[in-house]
């Protein structure tokens, strides 16, 4: 396969990252998190996570921090616990008067389903009775590997993986499909094969039953993780309600819905129309920033907190400075 890197020299980048790790260090050590959470009063934050563990895997697995460390994870959990009032997703959506709360609210999300969630992330929420909502891609769940690890598990390197999923964005489904295949088809990597074995894999649906007994909430994200805006009507309103319908099989879901990818360019008016019809409440984007009582219910933001084992990285990320 091409493995086309970029021009800047590893010693090079090696430099801006530790630049601005110690930019990072030094406004934490200022204290600039305690300054912005100051201006936080009334204001909704909504964290993401994609998934939580110890494991190291093979390859490039988890190159760029998507699954938060477990020790990690506890220590960010038990800071928010501090520092917020960390309510249920749909209560903090609803919630009448958000400045009469004694401390910032804040909603815990996770996005897609990975096994994680329920191996190394439930146990932590269960233990210190943290609510979280839990946005699931349910073709991944029935054995499809979402396309991004699909490209992970057959690269060679990280510049390698960069680059053909900056492609895969680039393409509507019947063409994310012929691509991811070729991938495979090049490497002779399929994840498929191993996927239930592998760090890429899902949840369970008996899993999610348990977690949603312990108090845990289920909502759709799809069914492959399209960019819908790649999509015509028709085929985002399969995968919007497809998806929904599937976790209704199962679950009791809420009417809240998470764009996958989740930048602005990644949905349409169309989308949020078909969202809409449908009865959702609302939609979360990745886009960074707060809730205000006049935010626009189907372009909520949410703070990715993928990259964050360093606790002063996550402070600045939930807080808003990073």
């Amino acid at each position: 396969m091409d493995t086309t890197v970029s021009s800047h020299t590893p010693s090079s980048k090696s430099l801006v990252r530790m630049l601005r790790s110690g930019i990072f260090k030094a406004l934490d050590i200022l204290g600039l998190p305690s300054v912005l959470l100051s201006t936080k009063h009334g204001k909704g934050t909504v964290v993401l996570y994609h998934g939580v563990t110890s494991e190291k895997g093979t390859g490039i697995f988890n190159y760029r921090g998507k699954h938060v460390h477990t020790a990690a994870f506890a220590k960010q959990v038990a800071w928010m616990h501090k520092h917020y009032t960390i309510l249920p997703l749909q209560e903090l959506l609803t919630h009448p008067d958000l400045g009469a709360l004694p401390r910032p609210p804040l909603a815990i999300t996770f996005d897609d389903g990975y096994r994680n969630n329920y191996t190394d992330a439930f146990p932590i929420l269960r233990e210190t009775h943290t609510p979280a909502t839990f946005f699931i891609t349910t073709g991944f769940i029935d054995g499809t590997p979402l396309p991004v690890d699909t490209i992970e598990y057959a690269a060679d390197t990280v510049e390698e993986v960069v680059r053909l999923g900056t492609h895969l964005k680039t393409l509507n489904a019947q063409e994310m499909r012929g691509f991811l295949q070729q991938v495979v088809t090049d490497t002779g990597r399929n994840l498929q094969e191993i996927l239930n074995d592998s760090p890429y894999a899902p949840m369970t649906w008996s899993e999610m039953q348990e977690m949603e007994r312990a108090g845990m909430t289920f909502a759709p994200h799809t069914v492959t993780h399209p960019i819908l805006a790649h999509l015509d009507a028709q085929e985002q309103k399969k995968e919007i309600i497809d998806s929904y319908n599937t976790v209704k099989e199962h679950l009791d879901p809420l009417a809240i819905f998470a764009y996958p990818n989740g930048s602005k360019k990644d949905y349409t008016d169309d989308t949020v129309s078909i969202l809409k019809e449908a009865g959702f409440a609302a939609s979360l984007t990745t886009q960074p920033g707060v809730m205000a009582r006049h935010s626009n219910m189907f372009e909520l933001p949410r703070y990715t907190l993928d990259g964050t084992n360093d606790l002063y990285r996550f402070r600045l990320t939930v807080v808003g400075a990073r």
